[in-house]
Parts: structure tokens; sequence; C-alpha cells
């Protein structure tokens, strides 16, 4: 009998600690779901301002520029975009333009407040600055990707596209770049996209054989404008895609200085596939 008892009482403790322990989990999923409410509120309340500042930046952005800075409850990407018109002196139809494309962006992954680099914001701002070529209506353009590189890639396509461009290209258009190397660039993609042949650009820094051509545009596209006519270059001379790479882990790969004569250096590194690509670099200093 004692036995039995025993077993009841043991029985009856692990119950006792199998409810105790069920209560806190589901006291501690009630705290949590209503700590992720209150969270997802708090976003959803930023965003919404964060997207409203940036809509007053475009139309007041004299407010922006002298005060704005220091200000808690002015956000930075609104002001670096107000500095940014400000300097580049953005006309009323770029701007009208610029505010279709922060509503557009509203529904995808492309701007992000957290995002302190104001990286695809200022991409938009140089997406504006060509909207008189625009040859769709951003306004119809559905994203079909949560990833917001692709999204920014697939908009820029709508806007400017009719035909295929190099994935490679995309970075013209990022803040990182500036001059008038990167206006080339800019219009590059926007001929390409009109069905343009590349050979046919201005401010190529070499001429551009058929071949050169061919490949450039089948070019990685991890690779700068400048790296992918480098690309296209070697690969048109007889080169490999190893001899390519190695290319492009030297100055080589971005420079087109002097380029007759490095155009005989890489001959050499084709011409003699047994050498090591580690040593490309040291051979150009």
């Amino acid at each position: 009998m004692a036995k039995k008892s025993n077993k009841k009482a043991k029985r009856r403790k692990q119950r006792e600690l199998a409810e105790n322990k069920f209560a806190v989990q589901l006291a501690q999923n009630r705290v949590d779901s209503v700590q992720a409410e209150r969270h997802l509120l708090i976003n959803r309340e930023n965003r919404k301002n964060y997207y409203e500042q940036l809509h007053d930046a475009v139309e007041n952005r004299e407010s922006y520029t002298r005060y704005g800075w220091g200000n808690a409850n002015v956000c930075s990407a609104a002001y670096s975009l107000a500095n940014q018109i400000e300097t580049k002196k953005l006309g009323h139809l770029n701007r009208k333009a610029l505010k279709r494309l922060i509503e557009v962006a509203r529904r995808t992954k492309i701007l992000d407040p957290d995002d302190v680099s104001h990286g695809y914001l200022t991409g938009l701002l140089n997406i504006a600055e060509y909207s008189w070529l625009w040859v769709r209506d951003p306004d119809k353009w559905k994203p079909t990707t949560k990833n917001r590189n692709k999204q920014f890639s697939s908009l820029l396509r709508c806007l400017f596209a009719k035909y295929d461009v190099p994935a490679f290209m995309d970075d013209a258009w990022m803040p990182e770049h500036d001059g008038t190397e990167t206006q080339n660039y800019r219009e590059w993609f926007i001929n390409i996209g009109a069905g343009e042949n590349i050979r046919k650009q201005k401010g190529l820094p070499i001429s551009m054989t058929k071949k050169m051509a061919h490949h450039f545009m089948r070019a990685p596209s991890h690779l700068t404008v400048n790296e992918a006519i480098r690309w296209g270059q070697i690969l048109a001379l007889g080169g490999d895609v190893r001899v390519a790479r190695g290319v492009m882990g030297s100055p080589l790969g971005q420079s087109f200085a002097n380029d007759d004569f490095w155009v005989t250096v890489i001959r050499f590194f084709i011409d003699h596939p047994f050498l090591d690509t580690n040593q490309y670099h040291p051979i150009y200093h």
C-alpha cells in the first residue's frame, strides 16, 4: 500500500509541475504576443513617419537642410535626401518623379528606414534625374521577389529597358559613383536598354570589337563596368575565365591607362596558362 501511495504522490507532483510549467509558458507567450504586437505597431508608425518625411523633404527641402540636422524628429534619410536635391538642383518634374518612385518603393523592400547609408534612396534620386527617358509607368511595376537588390534591378529595367541590360550595370545608379564616367555608364544602361550596341556608346575607355561586346554583355554580375569591359577584352583575345579572374585581382581590372602596352602583357598571361594567377599583380608592379 505504501508503494502505491508513493507512486500516486509522485505522479501528482509530476502533474502539478507540468501544469505549473504550462501556466508559466502560457503567461510568457501572452507577454511575448503583446510585446510583438507593440513592436509591430511601433515599426509601422516609424515606417509611416519615414515615408512622410521623405515626401516632405522633396517639397520643403530648405527646411530640412537648414534646420533638420540634430532634430530628433527628423530622420537622417530625409535630411540626406533634401541635401542631395539641393546640391543637384533637381527641377520640379524630376522632384515629382522622385515622389512617385518613393511611393512605389513604399510597397517594396527597396527602402529601409534602418539603412543608415541611404544608398537605395540615392539610387531612386538618380533614376528620377532621367525620368524624361522612362519607357514605362513606375506605378504599373510589380515586384516579383522580396530581395531588395533584385527589386531595384527589376524597377530599373521596367523604367528604362526594352532589351536585356547586364546586371553589373545596375551599380552605376548607386551613390558610390559620381562624375562624367558614371554619367556615361547610366547613359549606356539606358541606350543598351533601348536596343543600342555597347560598341556605339560614347566614353568607352577602349575600342571594342564585336567579340568583346559579346563577352561584355555576358560578364558576371559582381563585376564593375570597367571590369566587365576588361573581362570582355580578355575572353575576346582567347583567354579563359581563369585568366580573366586573375586579371580582375590586379589594377588592370579597372585601369585602361597605356592599354596598348598592357594588352601585350595580357596576351602573355593568355599564352602562358601555367603561370600562377597570383603572380599577375606583382608583374603589374
